[in-house]
């Protein structure tokens, strides 16, 4: 890996940096084309023009770029819903606005006060300033996330850290020198006011985005202008590469059965048909990008909620059998470049799948697990999977490099967080303030190259505020009933003293994490989570 650095004042901008998948939730969408990103000058008018003048008293103000481009999507969107959205499905302005501002408050990692929202024709606009880059999509991915929601345009900027882009450097240099993937890969590194420019070359997509997100947790950073290009080292024809994205369509929990279509020419995927939010639109995006795909086109792709839900339930009726499934979970993690490689063995019993044998690191082990939970018909995951690696650095090593992961991390670095290794198991103390942070300290270490296993005994200081159990119920149902990947039909709900324990039948394993996470936001003490996912039993 090669690094280098620059102390210019600003960055040239190139393309917009791909979308950053998250641990549950999908990723964000793309800013508009032509708006200014966080941290740009403000626009100077050319040598020899007069400079501006205040509008006559009467007389229209000056037209903001901002309003051109929210216009211009407006022209863009309103056709389409007009005759797409029939009057039962409507969802009012005020409804979506209500909706996010409430998920902003719920979320831990995000500074709600600091996040202004406003909401027109389903156009979500997010300004104001966020304490991270991490912080900042993950509001994007949340909003992005929400039934009704027709497009995010994010506008928010991110508060400068005070850090210099020596430190800024540094750490993202180290960054990329943790994680098991771009570690291997020649990524050159330029840092300017906080703004990252990563430029390169790897093998597949998934790796640009991997790059990406072990440089958007690094404290300090502000932007990140990914350049890093994809180096297809494989020719296939169209007639190769379209059954291939179909198949990953089908057996993707997120995307509804047959509302896609998928046509390729050169090399080109461009995309038509509905999804059920904008994160299920940048997730029908991201699969397209398999071997001999040198763009993606999915700004056909419309949002129907509605729609997509009832087809959704459709797909979940075709039940695979355990040999289907056992090559389904085979083949997601072939397009994985953290378990590409590694000698993991898939058993599958009854839908339960059992992951055995070794992997290079704790990243991978997680990734494993996650791959099989994310494929269509898996109702349970038992990850057996053993850390072996063929130069382990030792205990003291290993124990400061986690304890510089934490040091780095945009959402950790002000805490007291120790970090010890003991044969390879990290073991995490300290305090923090929120749930997110003690779970976010276990991603950070878990990237670290060396640790085995992570035992996470930090405490969280945040302490329950009671709250009625009819507000706890009014609020969750209320969640529930604003996810479009969620049938709140199919979910019954009990409170007792802040407990809320939820029961009933869920066609996903993802569908059973995203209720559970939803119930906890809306105010439980605890959550009991006793949904099963459908099987064929």
């Amino acid at each position: 890996m090669t690094v280098t650095k620059t102390n210019t004042n600003s960055l040239t901008n190139a393309l917009d940096p791909p979308p950053e998948p998250g641990p549950d939730l999908p990723p964000p969408s793309r800013p508009l084309p032509g708006t200014p990103k966080p941290g740009d000058p403000p626009a100077q008018p050319p040598p020899g023009d007069p400079p501006p003048s205040e509008p006559k008293p009467g007389s229209p103000g000056p037209i903001r770029p901002q309003s051109v481009a929210t216009l211009l999507l407006l022209l863009v969107l309103l056709p389409a819903m007009a005759l797409a959205q029939p009057a039962e499905y409507a969802i009012d302005d005020n409804e979506i606005l209500e909706a996010v501002e409430a998920d902003l408050r719920f979320d831990d990692a995000i500074a709600a006060d600091s996040v202004d929202v406003t909401v027109d024709v389903g156009v979500v606009t997010l300004s104001g300033t966020a304490s991270t880059l991490f912080a900042k999509r993950r509001a994007v991915r949340l909003v992005a996330s929400l039934k009704g929601v027709r497009a995010v345009v994010d506008r928010a900027e991110v508060r400068p850290s005070g850090r210099s882009d020596e430190q800024i450097f540094a750490d993202v240099q180290a960054a990329l020198r943790d994680d098991p993937v771009a570690d291997d890969r020649q990524i050159h590194v330029t840092v300017g006011l906080g703004r990252v420019t990563l430029e390169g070359a790897v093998d597949s997509y998934p790796e640009q985005r991997l790059a990406e997100t072990a440089v958007a947790g690094v404290r300090g950073v502000t932007e990140i202008d990914n350049r890093i290009t994809i180096d297809a080292k494989t020719i296939r024809s169209d007639e190769e590469i379209r059954p291939e994205i179909l198949r990953r369509f089908e057996l993707n929990p997120y995307l509804a059965e047959g509302l896609i279509g998928v046509q390729v020419k050169d090399g080109v995927v461009t995309l038509s048909g509905a999804v059920g939010s904008v994160n299920e639109k940048d997730i029908a995006s991201i699969l397209c990008w398999v071997a001999g795909v040198r763009r993606v086109d999915g700004s056909k792709l419309e949002i129907q909620w509605w729609l997509d839900r009832e087809r959704r339930r459709d797909k979940f009726t075709v039940l695979r059998n355990d040999v289907q499934l056992q090559r389904a979970v085979q083949d997601a993690m072939l397009y994985d470049p953290r378990v590409r490689g590694a000698k993991v063995e898939v058993r599958v019993l009854q839908a339960a799948v059992s992951l055995l044998g070794n992997v290079s690191s704790l990243a991978a082990k997680r990734a494993a697990e996650h791959d099989a939970e994310n494929t269509l018909g898996v109702r349970r995951v038992n990850n057996y999977l053993k850390v072996k690696v063929s130069d382990w650095p030792g205990d003291p090593a290993v124990t400061q490099r986690a304890q510089h992961a934490l040091a780095r991390d945009s959402h950790l670095a002000d805490f007291e967080l120790r970090a010890a290794s003991h044969f390879g198991k990290v073991y995490l103390r300290g305090e923090v303030n929120t749930q997110f942070e003690k779970e976010r300290a276990e991603v950070v270490v878990a990237n670290v190259p060396g640790a085995l296993d992570v035992v996470n005994r930090i405490t969280a200081d945040a302490r329950w505020q009671p709250k009625p159990d009819e507000a706890i119920e009014e609020d969750a149902a209320r969640r529930l009933h604003w996810s479009p990947l969620l049938d709140a039909d199919q979910i019954t709900m009990t409170v007792d003293d802040g407990v809320v324990t939820l029961q009933g039948t869920v066609d996903s394993w993802q569908e059973r994490k995203t209720a559970g996470r939803q119930v906890y936001q809306a105010g439980a003490r605890r959550v009991i989570n006793e949904l099963d996912v459908r099987s064929r039993q």
